[in-house]
């Protein structure tokens, strides 16, 4: 990938800037999974095995910042076991995955010992539903883990503007999270509402480097944080009239001013939104909705309300 511009200025000089990247990405993967009848349910044991390559070189022509040659080596086991089983109108599920990593990483072909890591880490989730007649009801509780991407991890640092730059970063560490949600159905009427709670929280942030003249743009790890989100969707039918409204709240509980942050970050997102379809006869359906969000914090944004309006009609 070549990418090539030209900037001018009134009161700074003009610049040119060739930068050149190439990545190159190689996975083999294997899953296998063995399943038994047992008591009133099925008890299923598995593995699985991946292996992955990346190699990624960036070079500019000026030097404004330093090209790069990246490896990464990243081997991932992984053994689990699951039991589901059903009494009466109740469904339990339990399940338990150990994942153990191994990851090498080189920068101009000489291995960095921090960003290598290993990693062995537990994930359990259950799970208890409960149906009768209309009623739906489901409560489950997961353990699970957000790893970096190879491209979040890369240590090159891309240029946008004399102003802003791009970057990985080598030394992220994962993300963990806890999640806990509720689920419930009546009929047309669906409630969901969802607990996280983040270790190492992977945030997107605009960072003004010491002594230098722009904002590096990349992914760093930050503390813990916690959301909470909740919707309610009512999808009723009147003949060929089948209106969908869904009412969502989404609340994130971060202390960005320790991190810096001038902004208190506090406000929750609402969300609505009206969709009016329209069964038409000879295969016609027209739609025609409406969604609003509300001003919101997410942990180091701040997002600004808006509204839309479309419509369609298909055949």
């Amino acid at each position: 990938n070549t990418d090539e511009r030209t900037e001018l200025s009134d009161e700074l000089d003009d610049r040119h800037v060739l930068t050149q990247s190439r990545q190159r990405n190689q996975m083999t993967a294997g899953k296998l999974i063995l399943s038994h009848p047992l008591w009133k349910g099925t008890a299923s044991i598995g593995t699985e095995l991946t292996f992955t390559r990346t190699d990624g070189t960036y070079s500019n022509d000026d030097q404004s910042h330093l090209s790069t040659d990246t490896r990464i080596r990243e081997n991932n086991s992984a053994g689990f076991a699951e039991y589901d089983f059903t009494l009466g109108n109740l469904t339990f599920g339990a399940g338990l995955r150990f994942e153990h990593i191994n990851s090498d990483y080189y920068s101009s072909g000489i291995r960095e010992a921090e960003p290598s890591r290993s990693y062995n880490d537990w994930f359990p989730n259950a799970s208890v539903a409960w149906k009768k007649d209309k009623w739906n009801w489901q409560l489950n509780y997961s353990r699970r883990i957000n790893r970096p991407s190879y491209f979040q991890l890369r240590n090159f640092i891309q240029y946008d503007n004399r102003y802003t730059y791009e970057g990985g970063n080598p030394l992220l560490r994962p993300q963990l999270n806890h999640r806990l949600e509720l689920s419930a159905i009546y009929s047309w009427l669906s409630l969901q509402v969802r607990y996280t709670y983040s270790q190492s929280t992977m945030c997107w942030v605009p960072v003004l480097e010491p002594d230098k003249r722009y904002v590096l743009l990349c992914t760093r790890n930050y503390g813990d944080a916690q959301r909470l989100f909740a919707s309610l969707v009512a999808a009723p039918r009147f003949g060929v009239y089948r209106p969908t409204v869904t009412l969502s709240f989404n609340k994130v509980f971060f202390d960005a001013e320790q991190y810096g942050s001038r902004l208190t970050h506090h406000k929750p997102l609402w969300r609505f939104e009206l969709r009016n379809t329209f069964v038409l006869p000879h295969s016609w359906t027209a739609v025609l909705g409406v969604r609003f969000a509300s001003d919101a914090d997410d942990e180091f944004q701040s997002i600004k309300h808006y509204w839309t309006v479309g419509a369609r009609i298909n055949k």
